[in-house]
């Protein structure tokens, strides 16, 4: 019997690598927010303290906004594994009744776990550097309240935290899935487009022009004009990978250069061209200059 080979392969190590990379990359934003926040915070406080005559003590307000912050960022990482193995479904409502209640239970382990964080380091840090002792109570003197005034706080960091790991592992994906297109479309001379929940190929050089519409383009190949989701840039990437002769000639439009069969100019002395099926394209004034160079 043939033993399994447990060794990750290498492209499992590169995507770990880059998943390590962007969830640094959401905790660097989101510790810069968090002290951002805090900072404009203690300004206030001190701002409207000396505005009635007091005099601010900003040693304590350090210490007691920096061990929350401490706190939270210590948990980022925990966060990351949990949305990591179980992601919330933003796009199919039908399964939230599934994942929801482990994301409620989620917010509150996450809350009491910064908490207890949160007071242990100020009952060890307070009697040091300001000589007092640290109570964690209300004026009523309730924990149960003390804590659930932290939880709705943690409500709003937890959903920061969530929010910025999703944006950025859904770019992460969007630039992975650009590079492979690129990549099909070098080496199998095709685009990769997407539309309505299906993805389908063109050959790249029968493209004849593309259009920009809105979040979608429209893109000529042979005798049909396809509907895909995309922008232009990503359509003139993917053909650039092919070699395809693609100009710009309008801040909308692409123009497969082969497919030209002349330049017209019009009485207001504006420009068009004319393709060999007699399709007409706009020529703005801006992309005319290169594009009469690259046709020499």
């Amino acid at each position: 019997m043939r033993e399994t080979d447990d060794t990750p392969s290498p492209f499992l190590i590169e995507a770990r690598r880059a998943d390590r990379a962007t969830e640094m990359k959401a905790w660097l934003i989101a510790a810069l927010l968090m002290v951002a926040v805090v900072g404009v915070d203690i300004l206030s406080d001190i701002t409207d303290i000396e505005r009635r005559g007091g005099s601010a003590t900003v040693s304590p307000m350090l210490l007691l906004e920096f061990t929350s912050i401490f706190s939270l960022l210590a948990l980022f990482p925990l966060v990351a594994y949990f949305t990591r193995r179980l992601p919330f479904p933003l796009s199919r409502w039908q399964e939230w009744w599934r994942v929801a209640p482990l994301y409620l239970v989620a917010t509150m382990v996450f809350s009491l776990l910064h908490v207890g964080f949160m007071i242990l380091l100020r009952k060890t840090l307070f009697p040091l550097l300001l000589g007092v002792p640290y109570i964690f109570i209300t004026a009523n003197g309730s924990w149960l309240s003390g804590w659930f005034y932290e939880y709705r706080k943690d409500l709003l960091t937890l959903t920061l935290f969530v929010g910025l790991l999703y944006m950025l592992r859904r770019l992460d994906e969007l630039s992975q899935e650009r590079q492979a297109a690129n990549n099909e479309a070098r080496e199998a001379q095709r685009l990769t487009v997407k539309c309505g929940g299906r993805v389908f190929f063109l050959p790249a050089q029968q493209v004849r022009w593309v259009k920009a519409a809105g979040n979608y383009v429209e893109i000529a190949e042979g005798d049909r004009v396809h509907l895909v989701r995309s922008s232009l840039k990503a359509v003139r990437d993917q053909l650039a990978a092919a070699n395809v002769p693609m100009q710009q000639t309008h801040r909308s439009w692409l123009v497969n250069g082969d497919f030209i069969k002349e330049i017209e100019a019009n009485a207001k002395g504006t420009y068009a061209l004319r393709l060999n099926d007699d399709t007409k394209i706009p020529l703005s004034r801006n992309f005319r200059a290169d594009l009469m160079q690259a046709m020499k």
